[in-house]
C-alpha cells in the first residue's frame, strides 16, 4: 500500500462518509436547531472536502479552504452544543472567543494563504475536545435511555476521536518533516482516517436521529 494510494483513497472514503451523513441528516423530520446546525456543518464539510480533493488532484495549494473551514467548524460546533445546552452559553462564548483569538493570532503571525495555521487549528481542536468531553459527561448523567441509543453520544464520540487525535499529530508533524518527509506524510495521513471514523459515527448518529424523529421520541435531556 503506497502513500499515493492512501492519498487518493482516504479523501474519497471521507467524501462518501460525509455524503452519507448529510443524507441521513436530511432525512430527519422537523429538525431542531441542533440538527439544522449539524446539517449546515456537514454540508460545508462536504463542499470543503470535494474542493480540497479537486485542488489536490490539480496540484494546487488548498490550505486556504482548510484554514477557513477550521474556524467555521469550530464556531458551528459550539453553536450545536449551545442548542443542546442553552445554560452553557456564557462558557461557550468564552471558549469561542479563545479559539477565535488563537486562530487570529496565528493568522497574524503567518500567511493563511500559504501555510496551514497549525497552532490555531490545534488550539481550537483542543477546546472542542474539552467541550466534547463535557457533552458526553452530561449525556451520561442525564440521558433517559441507554447511551448506545442516544444519537448525540455517537456524534460527539466521533468528534472526540477526531479532535482529540489531531493535535498530537499536527504538533509533531512539522518537526518530523524536517528530517523525514515520507514519515511525516504517513503520519499526516492518520488525520483523514480519523475524519472517516468521525463521519461514519456522524452518519450513524443521523440515522438514529432520523429514525427517532419518525417516532417523535426524545433522545437526550438538557
Amino acid at each position: 500500500m503506497t502513500m499515493t494510494f492512501l492519498q487518493r483513497c482516504l479523501p474519497i472514503a471521507l467524501i462518501l462518509c460525509i455524503a452519507t451523513a448529510l443524507w441521513q441528516c436530511w432525512r430527519i423530520k422537523r429538525p431542531s436547531m441542533f440538527h439544522r446546525w449539524l446539517g449546515a456543518l456537514t454540508a460545508i464539510a462536504f463542499v470543503t472536502e470535494v474542493a480540497g480533493y479537486w485542488l489536490l488532484l490539480e496540484h494546487t495549494p488548498n490550505v486556504v479552504i482548510y484554514n477557513a473551514f477550521g474556524l467555521v467548524e469550530f464556531v458551528i460546533t459550539l453553536a450545536m452544543v449551545n442548542a443542546m445546552f442553552p445554560p452553557w452559553s456564557t462558557i461557550l462564548a468564552l471558549v469561542g472567543a479563545a479559539g477565535t483569538l488563537a486562530m487570529g493570532t496565528c493568522l497574524w503571525s503567518n500567511s493563511g494563504l500559504t501555510f496551514l495555521l497549525t497552532e490555531g487549528i490545534v488550539a481550537m481542536d483542543i477546546l472542542i475536545t474539552a467541550v466534547s468531553l463535557a457533552v458526553l459527561w452530561q449525556l451520561a448523567v442525564s440521558s433517559r435511555i441507554p447511551l448506545q441509543r442516544v444519537p448525540e453520544f455517537w456524534l460527539f464520540l466521533g468528534m472526540l476521536a477526531y479532535f482529540g487525535g489531531v493535535p498530537p499529530i499536527m504538533g509533531i508533524e512539522r518537526y518530523i518533516y524536517l528530517t523525514d518527509h515520507a514519515l511525516a506524510q504517513r503520519l499526516f495521513s492518520i488525520i483523514p482516517f480519523l475524519a472517516v471514523v468521525r463521519y461514519m459515527l456522524t452518519a450513524v448518529a443521523c440515522l438514529m436521529a432520523a429514525t427517532a424523529s419518525r417516532k417523535n421520541t426524545l433522545a437526550w435531556q438538557a
